[in-house]
């Protein structure tokens, strides 16, 4: 039995959505998983690059460049052995002028090559520099070349601060959190979609999200080996425009993943277009 509607009571319109209205809301939930899904690889990436291995390896390039230790050494090694020599045990022995304190002990710096004392140095500075960040640089270090944002100095505190543990772990939970957000718009999408379309939509969000990432990669390599001059410049932008590798093998790898899913939904669409007219012909 059905009631009256009252006047209180608005009627509600129970229509079903039209063509236009559902490729509105399709393409708007694609681009929200589309921004997601891009920066959620843009986090990803910096969860990698920010890894303990990848991260030392890449300050301790750094510090080498950035210090000139190579320099150090060649002119004050001398003087280091001699300041082993005549401390006491308990004191440290530090190379002059070198920017990160290293805590060295008289038994780990008597004796010990160049080559030997390098690596220890640059293996150290590198742990200190990803539990601590760049804050254990002194300024004259920091201060190398230009301030500007894409400076040496910029560059030091706004690309390789960032690889330390702790923002490790704040990258591995950010990239997690805008995955699932990221998982769930291209849901959505695909609920939006009919047919082959469920299948192409999240191809084209993956395709298209790694195409950003990697067209980033490919900028920041393209910036980096414009780079030359001093050996200063040529080795430290080397570093970064190694970790922008990492962008571009990932974005690479979406591009091609998110065009073969491109691909099979629009041959499954032809290949039912082509069932359906055989059908009608009959």
């Amino acid at each position: 039995m059905a009631y009256p509607q009252s006047s209180y009571r608005p009627a509600v319109d129970h229509r079903p959505a039209t063509a236009d209205e559902r490729s509105v809301a399709k393409w708007m939930l694609g681009f929200a998983a589309f921004v997601t899904l891009t920066v959620a690889l843009g986090s990803l990436q910096m969860y990698q690059a920010s890894s303990e291995g990848t991260a030392k390896e890449s300050l301790q390039r750094a510090t080498a460049a950035l210090t000139e230790i190579d320099g150090l050494l060649q002119r004050h090694y001398d003087g280091m052995q001699e300041q082993a020599q005549a401390s006491e045990p308990g004191d440290s022995v530090a190379l002059e002028d070198y920017p990160i304190a290293l805590g060295l002990t008289r038994d780990e710096v008597l004796g010990v090559s160049k080559d030997e004392l390098r690596t220890l140095m640059l293996e150290r500075s590198g742990n200190r520099l990803y539990e601590h960040g760049t804050g254990v640089l002194r300024e004259s270090a920091k201060a190398k070349g230009s301030s500007g944002m894409f400076s040496i100095a910029g560059i030091t505190d706004r690309v390789l601060g960032q690889l330390t543990d702790k923002n490790h772990a704040r990258y591995g939970i950010a990239t997690v959190a805008l995955l699932i957000v990221a998982s769930g718009l291209c849901a959505a999408t695909i609920a939006a979609c009919r047919g082959w379309g469920r299948l192409v939509a999240p191809g084209l969000v993956l395709a298209a999200a790694g195409a950003a990432v990697l067209v980033g990669g490919l900028a920041v390599m393209g910036y980096t080996g414009a780079q030359g001059g001093e050996y200063v410049r040529t080795e430290f932008f080397g570093v970064i425009e190694d970790l922008a590798g990492l962008p571009v093998r990932n974005g690479l790898a979406c591009v091609v993943g998110g065009a073969v899913i491109v691909g099979l939904g629009a041959v499954g669409s032809t290949l039912s277009r082509r069932a359906a007219m055989a059908l009608d012909y009959r």
